[in-house]
């Protein structure tokens, strides 16, 4: 197929801030878990897909196949449950409980300008 660019499982962004390896970065409606760290406005690879253990909203409580969002509120970043101004990430691979500081979740590609 002569269209064909990637597979998309890694996409290249712009960083929106300086990111560290591991981090959710949300860019638009695009999202992923950052391969390397970049500073500001350098190309950043991203991971869109896979399972990942990534920082949880303390209270927050999830079961396996919960929807996740990522809440983004001044310095403080984490797995959230869905509501208006989060960025869908994917789903929660096992539950996790309200004094839980880390979850697993499945990456999943939803257009992250709806909150679901």
């Amino acid at each position: 197929m002569k269209n064909f660019l990637s597979e998309g499982e890694v996409i290249t962004v712009t960083a929106p801030r300086s990111v560290a390896s591991g981090d959710v970065v949300i860019v638009g409606s695009l999202g992923g878990v950052a391969i390397t760290s970049a500073t500001q406005s350098a190309p950043v690879a991203l991971m869109t897909e896979g399972i990942f253990e990534l920082t949880k909203k303390n209270g927050a409580v999830f079961t396996a196949g919960d929807r996740v969002s990522w809440s983004a509120t001044g310095t403080s970043t984490w797995c959230d449950l869905p509501a208006t101004h989060r960025s869908p990430i994917g789903f929660a691979m096992s539950s996790a409980a309200s004094n839980a500081t880390v979850m697993e979740v499945m990456l999943a590609c939803i257009d992250h300008r709806a909150a679901t």
